[in-house]
């Protein structure tokens, strides 16, 4: 079975979030329609396992010399803060050239997100998401996601996720308000050894792909 992104499912902002106002108001008739009879919307695939493929060190360092300079400061605070740089990884669809670099910082698995494509503004910045799992869910979330974006993910994660946006935050200060949430929530989890970072971004996912499919925004197809 495959689980596809159903687009009458969404909400506006969600929608938004995807697509941007130009992409919404091109899909937005059909979707329209397609509520008023109760039928879904189908788009993209959506893995249940993060599919990232390791590229190697040195080959993903921005597509224009402003950008690369902005991920060399974000690689050298982060470094900074006392995290450690993992692999760097290419995001399917692979023509997107889409680009991941993981770290761990104790208890926090973090990303660093950019994109290289042709077409990118020049002045396009790296995104940073910061997670941390909890020791249990007393406060009836299972982690804490903190990320510098302009916006909420779309579509909306999990309730079992306390998301908190933070737009054009710098590293220090993404890391500092992100363990005062975790604080707020509970004890942080320690990472695994190996494949700690993967691993808990994978439980994201999985908490993710749940409520999805309970809200009907994914729906299996047999291709």
């Amino acid at each position: 079975m495959t689980l596809r992104l159903n687009l009458a499912a969404l909400t506006e902002a969600e929608l938004l979030a995807l697509y941007g106002p130009a992409g919404v108001q091109a899909r937005f008739p059909e979707i329209s329609r397609a509520r008023l009879q109760g039928q879904p919307v189908l788009n993209g695939e959506v893995p249940t396992d993060l599919l990232l493929r390791e590229v190697p060190p040195g080959e993903a360092a921005g597509i224009t010399p402003q950008q690369s300079l902005t991920l060399k400061q974000v690689h050298a605070a982060l470094l900074e803060a006392g995290a450690h740089g993992h692999s760097t990884f290419l995001i399917p669809p692979e023509t997107d050239l889409a680009f991941l670099r993981a770290y761990v910082l104790k208890e926090t698995a973090i990303s660093v997100r950019w994109r290289e494509a042709p077409g990118t503004p020049r002045d396009a910045a790296p995104s940073v998401s910061v997670l941390t799992w909890l020791r249990d869910r007393a406060s009836g979330v299972a982690c804490v996601l903190s990320m510098d974006a302009g916006q909420p993910p779309g579509p909306a994660y999990s309730e079992e996720i306390a998301v908190h946006v933070h737009p054009h935050t710098s590293v220090p200060e993404l890391l500092r308000l992100h363990r005062q949430h975790v604080a707020r929530h509970g004890k942080p989890q320690k990472l695994a050894p190996e494949e700690g970072w993967r691993s808990i971004w994978q439980a994201l996912h999985d908490l993710n792909i749940k409520a999805w499919l309970r809200r009907g925004v994914l729906v299996e197809t047999e291709s």
